[in-house]
């Protein structure tokens, strides 16, 4: 009996003499590229959301009444076509639901298809959907037929935002967290950097149609350093020391890809039971969003409204609703660093407060968004003003907070 304990001992103390000897072999990440890639990596992921949102003022042009005189701006409230009022909305719909289905078909089609090629093709769809966007603002199409064609654009941009996305949390799951977390803050100020660069392009360039050139080329660019970075993360000594060494102590599994899916989905069952309560609560967070931002937020109409005031016209949304929301949506992720309530065993009262928080979708609705349907009852800027910032806040807390619970 003592000889056992004696020898498991020894086996269990050359365990960790072997794991230390391990850490102690692994390469340095030099200047935090690795995770500088994954902070890029994180940005480029939410890219086609973000910055399809944000370009209101070009999609608004693209959409106008045509047959206004050209001496009268299409943009105005009074001149707002069917098309332009529902636009968002229908984006919205055209983004997220292909994003939600291949999230789930990227999990079944892990064990088939190699993570690199996931992500290369994925990036490249990104890619190719931004060129055709940015090539749109150059080539005159009717209204309906860049209504269709955006949409559906916006529609594979997702598809590939959703495969990149998903791909790169199974790449993380096998680096040491520091990286995870670059990737992380990435998707936090991607939101941040579409605004940012709306409000620059909206103040350097003088047509709607320049705006959207400029807009969608940086895009463009963004996608396009972020091909560069997957290549070379994957030739990163430090990377791939974790890549190979993790990828050495998998099972092979040679099943075949039927059988796999199989598994997948009665193991994705069995994870969605377990984490009901949190995933629910970042369910009903994102829904409550998405019902009025930008949907309905992008609809209000300034206090007062002067069609010669610049702020009105041109700035309004991009700061109020846009980057407003943005801002806001960072600082709620960052504040759960030092905040985390509900406690992790008072889900229900959590899951209470993301049910509560839908009280701002009739706020909003309320507010001075020119609808002959609905009364007008706050037609003060500061109402809209202070949803959008608890909007933000609250969004990127609860979902933050509901990402921290759910593995535990």
């Amino acid at each position: 009996m003592d000889e056992t304990r004696e020898s498991n001992n020894v086996r269990l103390g050359g365990s960790a003499l072997e794991m230390e000897a391990s850490n102690a072999a692994a390469p340095k990440d030099r200047c935090r590229l690795v995770y500088l890639i994954f902070f890029c990596i994180g940005i480029g992921t939410l890219l086609p959301w973000n910055f399809f949102i944000n370009a209101t003022q070009y999609f608004q042009y693209q959409l106008r009444n045509k047959s206004l005189p050209s001496d009268v701006n299409p943009l105005l409230p009074m001149y707002r076509t069917q098309l332009q009022t529902v636009f968002s909305s229908y984006l919205t719909i055209c983004s997220m639901v292909p994003l939600s289905i291949c999230n789930i078909l990227n999990l079944m089609i892990k064990d088939c298809i190699p993570v690199f090629y996931r992500l290369l093709a994925s990036a490249v769809l990104m890619l190719s959907m931004f060129i055709i966007t940015t090539t749109l603002t150059r080539v005159a199409t009717e209204t309906y037929v860049f209504f269709i064609l955006t949409l559906t654009i916006a529609a594979l941009s997702n598809v590939g935002s959703s495969i990149n996305q998903g791909s790169t949390y199974g790449i993380l799951s096998f680096l040491p967290g520091s990286n995870a977390r670059g990737f992380l803050e990435g998707q936090a100020v991607a939101g941040i950097i579409a605004s940012v660069a709306n409000i620059i392009t909206i103040s350097a360039a003088s047509t709607p149609l320049d705006v959207g050139f400029a807009y969608f080329i940086i895009a463009t660019c963004i996608i396009a350093f972020t091909i560069c970075l997957f290549v070379l993360l994957f030739k990163n000594a430090y990377f791939r020391y974790y890549w190979k060494s993790e990828g050495s102590n998998v099972v092979t599994d040679e099943s075949p890809c039927s059988i796999k899916v199989k598994r997948i989905i009665v193991n994705l069952w069995h994870a969605m039971w377990e984490v009901r309560w949190t995933g629910l609560t970042a369910f009903l967070t994102f829904t409550a969003t998405l019902t009025v931002f930008p949907n309905v937020f992008v609809l209000v109409i300034p206090n007062n409204f002067d069609e010669t005031n610049v702020w009105h016209t041109r700035y309004f949304h991009a700061v109020v609703v846009f980057l407003s929301f943005n801002i806001c949506d960072y600082l709620g992720r960052m504040l759960v660093r030092f905040v985390k309530w509900p406690k992790f065993d008072q889900k229900k009262l959590f899951l209470c407060l993301a049910v509560v928080r839908f009280v701002i979708v009739p706020l909003a609705m309320f507010c001075n968004i020119g609808s002959r349907i609905i009364p007008v009852a706050f037609y003060h800027d500061a109402v809209p003003i202070i949803l959008i910032i608890i909007l933000g806040l609250t969004n990127g807390y609860f979902v933050s907070l509901a990402v921290i619970y759910a593995p535990r």
